[in-house]
């Protein structure tokens, strides 16, 4: 019975003439994650020690879903190519095919051919090679379980946890074992085993927005750049005009002093950006989500965030990476530090003119006290008929000092307060004050 079903099984997989075969093909997004550790589930002979292996551990290409994992390796000869995936199933054991299967509906580099239990050709096509072994072109297809022949054809010998399907050309194949011996013969390829890469898959846009779509444009000159904020769900976007030479520091304490809504935090390296609409019932400012720093990028690239010095047309973009897609990373070694490349698909909003009517302070006040210079380095000149008296806050509404004058003049010492940005009351009127 043994040597019958064995005669019947390497008689499936020899090319026979049958009707026209179908060509099976597909794509789909690539499953990645981290590899496990598997051990084989030897259901045949062991493997003959020519015969090239490789790890579980070592795939990075994992297909499928399910907590049973099996290796399949496609080996190609002219020239000599050996391929891995890792496949995922549910259950105990699934079918050659159905292996073949799962990564022909994942990865569209992958394709085969056959029909009953024969495998007529198996292709791979990327970016490096045009891979195809079919028969008898290229010599007949074999495969192996573990190491030792099938004893079916692929649409009926079934494979469970840990197992390794190879796929191959006889043409570069070692014969091992005793052909007389049905028991021992089989096939054994030497070639090196390489995981295949995951699909790059094309990495979303990075949004931007036309300067002919802002609405609200801060400053003045014949130079004009857009600030845009993307925070962790809101993405906002703001113009900027000016003369002669500008940094993005310049273009965020301009919008600050104009934009009542508009506010940031810098201590050495900038600390937030905050955005709150009372008039649009915005009760809980917009800043970056806890333990993120802010990304800053210059017309697409990553730039040096407030030195950046601006040129006409510029794009900035501040950004939360929690908003963020990572389409590339590097480990360096030196600091056990991964960089992420990211890019932010969201859709930018343009802010519309504020509306200060709803903000509490009369303007009538507010143009009665100047303060200068803004940005400050150290004295703070305020003037005006309301600087009798001065209080003066962070942006989180703490009070942080108060100065009685019965004059209209009045100086604060700023030396000692860290770089950023304050609100000046004086009388009813608030006026934003960035410290550098």
């Amino acid at each position: 019975m043994r040597n019958f079903l064995t005669i019947l099984g390497l008689f499936c997989m020899i090319n026979l003439t049958f009707a026209q075969q179908t060509v099976i093909r597909n794509g789909h997004d690539v499953q990645t994650c981290s590899p496990r550790t598997v051990s084989h589930h030897n259901v045949l002979a062991p493997a003959p020690t020519v015969d090239a292996s490789i790890s579980a551990n070592d795939i990075t290409c994992w297909v499928g879903t399910g907590n049973t994992e099996v290796i399949f390796v496609g080996n190609w000869c002219s020239p000599d190519v050996a391929l891995a995936w890792g496949v995922r199933f549910q259950g105990d054991s699934i079918t050659v095919k159905s292996v073949m299967d799962t990564i022909l509906a994942y990865d569209n580099r992958f394709g085969y051919s056959g029909m009953y239990s024969t495998i007529d050709e198996v292709t791979y096509q990327d970016g490096t090679y045009n891979l195809t072994m079919s028969q008898p072109t290229t010599g007949y297809i074999m495969y192996n379980v573990n190491g030792t022949l099938a004893d079916w054809g692929f649409t009926l010998m079934y494979v469970h946890q840990g197992d390794l399907i190879k796929v191959g050309n006889t043409e570069c194949a070692i014969s091992t074992g005793d052909p007389n011996d049905w028991t021992t013969w089989g096939y054994a390829w030497e070639t090196i085993i390489t995981p295949v890469a995951p699909i790059a898959l094309p990495a979303p846009p990075d949004a931007t927005i036309s300067f002919n779509e802002i609405l609200y444009w801060v400053g003045e000159g014949s130079n004009e750049a857009v600030m845009a904020v993307n925070w962790a769900d809101t993405a906002l976007a703001w113009g900027y005009r000016w003369n002669g030479t500008a940094t993005v520091a310049d273009m965020m304490a301009g919008i600050a002093a104009a934009d009542p809504r508009f506010s940031y935090t810098v201590s050495g390296f900038l600390d937030d950006i905050n955005y709150l609409d009372s008039a649009a019932g915005m009760t809980t400012p917009l800043g970056i989500t806890p333990g993120n720093f802010w990304e800053s990028y210059n017309n697409g690239f990553m730039d040096m965030g407030l030195t950046q010095t601006l040129n006409n047309g510029d794009f900035e973009k501040w950004a939360d990476p929690a908003a963020g897609i990572i389409i590339d990373s590097t480990y360096d070694a030196t600091y056990d530090y991964w960089w992420y490349t990211r890019v932010y698909p969201m859709t930018i909003t343009p802010v519309t003119v504020p509306d200060t009517t709803h903000s509490g302070i009369s303007s009538r006040e507010t143009a009665r006290v100047v303060a200068y210079p803004s940005p400050c380095t150290g004295t703070l000149h305020v003037v005006g008929e309301n600087a009798n008296r001065v209080e003066l806050y962070g942006v989180d509404g703490r009070l942080l000092e108060v100065v009685d004058n019965h004059g209209n003049r009045i100086t604060i010492n700023m030396h000692n307060y860290p770089a950023g940005l304050y609100l000046l009351k004086a009388g009813n009127s608030i006026q934003k004050i960035l410290k550098k």
